[in-house]
């Protein structure tokens, strides 16, 4: 379960997530990454990813799963002025900085896990050489979510590769 967990710890850093916690003890590791959206400079896409590793009862397989939302969030820059009589703006004295979350749904692109669970599986075979899954007799066994019901997939944003879901 170690190898898995330090393999899943990896794939995240190499996938450009920030990991924020990580406790091999209990197998959870959260990961944060922000992606400016190439159409608009306003808006970033930022990903939330939790991972849970459990060992089997038997004690020869590991267990990983997935869960991730996508919040996207609108950055806006101002002015603030100095005002005559409390109304009247009369010059700028600052600026203003406002954050704005305009979207938040669960990630539910299979790319996106398909291409994580490749990643992992990739990692544990290259550090643990003649491995084909997990590492040596610790076999991995991938839990896919299901899409939340009730959700309807988004149009990914142009020219990006994320998906989310929203609520109908």
């Amino acid at each position: 379960m170690r190898e898995t967990f330090n393999s899943v710890k990896t794939t995240f850093v190499r996938q450009g997530f920030t990991v924020e916690s990580a406790d091999s003890a209990t197998g959870l590791i959260r990961a944060t990454r922000d992606i400016p959206d190439v159409s608009d400079r306003q808006l970033t896409h930022d990903i939330t990813a939790s991972v849970d590793i459990s060992g089997r009862s038997n004690g020869d397989q590991t267990q990983v799963a997935l869960a991730a939302t996508e919040r996207t969030v609108l950055h806006r820059e101002g002015q603030s002025w100095w005002r005559l009589f409390g109304v009247i703006p009369v010059f700028p004295n600052g600026k203003e900085y406002q954050t704005v979350v305009t979207g938040e749904a669960s990630v539910t692109e299979p790319a996106f896990y398909n291409d994580f669970f490749a990643a992992v599986e990739k990692t544990l075979a290259s550090e643990a050489p003649g491995a084909t899954t997990g590492s040596g007799d610790e076999p991995m066994t991938i839990v896919r979510p299901a899409p939340p019901v009730g959700w309807v997939p988004l149009t990914p944003p142009q020219g990006g590769s994320s998906q989310t879901g929203r609520r109908e």
